[in-house]
């Protein structure tokens, strides 16, 4: 019996050196398992953080676009608006000139040159009017 004892003590602390080695490995394993599982959610945390970043730039460079594009077609319509205003003002003027010359050879045309002057007038204020609202949008040009 007493040389089965110290076989029998070798055994013992044999199987439990291997089930701490088991112990061990499987524990490595199960961190290294959940080091893994970190690191995918952190990967996965990070490219939703940067998808979102991504979709709201693309998002604000989209509505300043539209806001920039909106400009740009009001400033156009203020700008065809003044080019119209102010063909009706040369046209007006050039009108008040024809009769102004027919009044001065034919007194009895002193009603149509008092029309021509209030057309003019009226020309000339609705030419100020949108010149002013051409102004309010910034020129695309530096001079």
């Amino acid at each position: 019996m007493a040389s089965d004892g110290p076989a029998h003590d070798d055994r013992s602390s044999r199987e439990q050196l291997r089930r701490q080695h088991d112990e061990t490995v499987e524990r490595r394993a199960s961190d290294a398992v959940q080091r893994r599982r970190a690191a995918v959610d952190l990967w996965r945390h990070q490219r939703d953080d940067e998808d979102r970043r991504r979709q709201e730039g693309e998002q604000q460079r989209t509505a300043e676009r539209r806001a920039r594009d909106e400009q740009v077609r009001l400033r156009h319509a203020a700008e065809d608006e003044e080019r119209r205003r102010q063909r009706v003002l040369e046209t007006a003027l050039r009108r008040e000139r024809v009769v102004a010359h027919l009044a001065r050879s034919d007194p009895a045309r002193q009603e149509d040159l008092l029309r021509a002057h209030e057309d003019v007038e009226r020309a000339r204020v609705k030419w100020q009017e949108a010149d002013a609202v051409r102004r309010q949008w910034p020129s695309r040009w530096p001079w």
